[in-house]
């Protein structure tokens, strides 16, 4: 019982400390990939994302980065970032790769972001795709 207990506790406190944080486990090129998204202040969001591959892959990171905000009930894509026109997305003979990149916001928006993660090496690639939670701009 106290077990069951102790564990049931490290779990709250573990899934309570990932804040804005979504995560997702994938494939035979992708381990895992998560997307963060943060109201610094001042208009400022910050989005965090880390990919990590199964292996050391040739190419590694964020294919694509979709920003959303909440117009009423409905989301609506306000831009798009592209890892092809992003090379800082990416890493290369990595095993894992981890980001940030900042928008400006609107005080009182709501806004998440879809991650498209990607992973190569010279056996083939795959993607994968996860949402952060929704955060309000400050």
């Amino acid at each position: 019982m106290r077990k069951t207990v102790v564990f049931l506790l490290t779990l709250t406190l573990l899934l309570t400390s990932l804040g804005g944080a979504a995560f997702a486990r994938a494939s035979h090129y992708l381990k895992h990939y998560r997307v963060g998204l943060a109201a610094k202040g001042s208009n400022v969001m910050e989005i965090s994302y880390s990919v990590e591959g199964t292996g050391i892959m040739a190419m590694i990171g964020a294919q694509k980065i979709v920003i959303e905000k909440k117009t009423g009930s409905a989301w609506t894509t306000q831009e798009t970032l592209y890892g092809a026109t992003n090379p800082e997305f990416y890493g290369n003979n990595r095993h894992a790769y981890a980001y940030a990149v900042t928008f400006t916001g609107v005080a009182g928006t709501t806004y998440r972001v879809t991650l498209t993660a990607y992973a190569a090496n010279d056996s083939g690639s795959d993607t994968g795709t996860v949402v952060s939670t929704e955060v309000v701009c400050k």
